[in-house]
């Protein structure tokens, strides 16, 4: 339904003139249903959200020379985590993580839930500006929950 009005307001839009020496944009859509969570539920994945975050050594902010990775790869990254089975903590407001690759300020943890086995996909933080962090080398399994086991390995 969502890409059906997505076509529709592209269509009453119409062409956008590139010259040929503009690079054409690349355009992907995706849709995804959110589960529902108990209140029990929602601060558990909070709180082993933050204590997964603190396991991260290196992040793309404070250690950009050893990760090498660009803003355009990091959203791609995201983008790919996020257009299939992840978990997204958002606070009221930004806090500070003191992670082993140092302190984060988040207003959101992404965690991604995309591998077979018990570990996370992919662990992202988004700040209080919209910046999209990635986050590597981290050490902390899912908990039993979130695990492929738990979901009938469907996830």
């Amino acid at each position: 339904m969502r890409l059906a009005i997505l076509a529709t307001l592209l269509s009453l839009i119409g062409p956008v003139a590139v010259t040929a020496d503009d690079a054409q944009p690349s355009v992907q859509a995706y849709q995804a249903d959110e589960i529902q969570l108990t209140d029990a539920a929602r601060k558990k994945m909070a709180d082993w959200a933050v204590a997964f975050l603190k396991t991260a050594n290196f992040n793309t902010v404070n250690q950009p020379d050893i990760l090498k990775q660009s803003v355009q790869v990091v959203h791609e990254h995201y983008r790919a985590t996020v257009r299939k089975s992840y978990v997204v903590v958002t606070f009221s407001q930004p806090i500070t993580v003191k992670t082993v690759g140092g302190n984060v300020v988040a207003q959101e943890i992404v965690v991604g839930l995309n591998r077979k086995d018990e570990w996370p996909s992919a662990l992202f933080t988004v700040d209080a500006d919209g910046r999209v962090v990635a986050h590597e080398k981290y050490g902390a399994k899912l908990p039993p929950e979130l695990q492929p086991q738990a979901a009938g390995g469907a996830r």
